[in-house]
């Protein structure tokens, strides 16, 4: 640093030479990506847990129709005796048209209305107890003809392995974009260098050390880091919240603030936190890359 007529230090290297222009805006599009693939991650992770969590605490009962069975009694039968299993809270039997509601979706009204459809039954469980899922599926294969008992075990295991390989994806997508921030970085320090590089000749004959040159350049690279980081935070949370609004809203989520950026009004917070990790941490990457990369330049220089 050096003092100008009134006191006060200002930067050695012109604050708007063609490196830190590219520095800045390059550090801001970084930043923006981050903090999608930042909300992208715990997106997934909240969506995996929130099914998960969902689907655990409950199983179906399928009574399918057989030739000469009259369904009803037999659905009646597996009703009664699901609530007589330990840790079933509630039991629901959906009738045939609610059946067909459900596949309305895939093969329209006409057809799922005439097919034959398997009568469902809902089993509300109670998280602290584990029911006995083999000796009820006994008892029904038993008791019940046509019954079978469906745990979502399967769809459970998929589901989870899904949602980890989206965390994955995305806790690589943040690994790369830290990696090309401090490339970038580093080629933006080498540039500032070359650029003014007779500057830097005077310096080191009035005696200048590497480490005061290098340290010239903090100001500089916090001021950088912070605008361009403050920029990619601001446009990737507005983002989420143009994005929350064309998301349906649904259970407990709410359309406030974007739908609560995507994770429900109990995650924003953290969400927020997290999202400012970001830009504070692209400035502290951009200070320690910078002061690295000119010293190791100024020592073989």
């Amino acid at each position: 640093m050096k003092a100008d007529s009134s006191g006060r230090n200002v930067a050695i290297f012109p604050t708007d030479a063609a490196p830190w222009r590219a520095l800045g805006v390059t550090m801001a599009v970084m930043c923006y990506l981050a903090c999608l693939a930042l909300a992208g991650l715990l997106l997934a992770q909240h969506a995996t847990s929130a099914w998960i969590s969902d689907v655990s605490t409950e199983v179906t009962i399928l009574v399918r129709p057989l030739e000469g069975v009259d369904v009803d009694v037999e659905v009646a039968k597996a009703v009664s005796l699901a609530k007589g299993v330990e840790g079933v809270t509630a039991v629901t039997a959906l009738d045939k048209s609610e059946a067909a509601k459900l596949l309305e979706p895939w093969l329209g009204k006409d057809v799922a209305t005439g097919l034959p459809l398997p009568r469902l039954i809902a089993l509300q469980l109670d998280s602290k107890i584990n029911p006995d899922f083999s000796g009820l599926e006994q008892t029904l294969s038993n008791q019940v003809k046509g019954a079978s008992l469906d745990t979502h075990q399967k769809w459970q295991k998929e589901f989870a392995n899904l949602g980890r390989a989206l965390i994955i994806l995305a806790a690589a997508v943040l690994a790369l974009i830290a990696l090309a921030t401090t490339a970038l970085v580093s080629y933006a320090a080498r540039s500032v260098m070359e650029t003014h590089a007779s500057v830097i000749e005077v310096l080191k004959l009035v005696g200048a050390e590497p480490s005061f040159i290098a340290k010239a350049n903090d100001k500089q690279f916090l001021t950088v880091g912070i605008v361009a980081g403050g920029c990619g935070f601001i446009f990737g949370l507005l983002s989420l919240i143009v994005l929350g609004y064309f998301v349906p809203q649904t259970g407990t989520q709410t359309t406030t603030m974007g739908g609560a950026l995507l994770f429900g009004p109990d995650h924003v917070a953290m969400t927020l936190a997290l999202m400012l990790l970001i830009p504070i941490t692209a400035t502290l990457l951009a200070l320690w890359t910078a002061r690295i990369t000119l010293l190791r330049a100024l020592a073989h220089s």
